[in-house]
């Protein structure tokens, strides 16, 4: 019966996140079965299967996470030929290409400039708020290297909601400082 409900249950999943889109297409082509499977085969990580109802809401989360990424994941690259030159006695050499992951001395120098702007105006923005308050705390999580919400509400030890109400508050600041620096540099 459980079977059976959870293959329902990847037929609407993949009803709903199918679409027009090549991992759409993709998506619309899936096997419930095959899903209900791949999310059996994952209940490894539940620390205890004896509560059959987390059981349950678990493999459905599986299901749909499954859905989800092969949804979200980048198309795939498009291969090009390697463009080659004759060299000495005629014979053809490939031409080595650039190396993407080496870095440009410019745009370093040039996302450094950015960086210190950003740091900058967030040190602005923070002082528009009460010192030790929680917008000062969120603007100094901030400029530390801080990005994810639950980390930050963690450290903060504030719901989610909070969070958001915060990040708005200070993201509408920021905003504003970024204006009027951007102002002060222009002629």
């Amino acid at each position: 019966m459980v079977v059976a409900k959870l293959t329902a249950y990847a037929i609407i999943v993949i009803k709903r996140r199918s679409g027009p889109t090549r991992n759409g297409r993709l998506i619309a082509k899936l096997d419930a079965k095959d899903l209900v499977v791949h999310a059996l085969s994952r209940l490894t990580e539940l620390p205890s299967l004896e509560d059959g109802e987390a059981v349950y809401f678990q493999l459905r989360r599986h299901i749909d996470n499954r859905v989800r990424t092969i949804q979200k994941q980048k198309t795939e690259p498009t291969l090009l030929p390697l463009a080659t030159e004759v060299g000495e006695e005629g014979i053809e050499v490939a031409i080595e290409p650039a190396d993407e992951n080496a870095e440009n001395p410019a745009d370093a120098a040039e996302q450094s400039a950015e960086d210190d702007f950003y740091r900058d105006a967030l040190n602005e923005t923070k002082k528009k708020f009460k010192p030790g308050g929680a917008e000062a705390k969120l603007t100094d999580l901030i400029i530390d290297g801080w990005r994810d919400r639950q980390d930050i509400s963690e450290l903060m030890n504030i719901t989610p909601h909070h969070y958001d109400v915060l990040i708005k508050r200070v993201g509408r600041a920021a905003q504003a400082v970024k204006e009027e620096l951007l102002r002060r540099k222009t002629p």
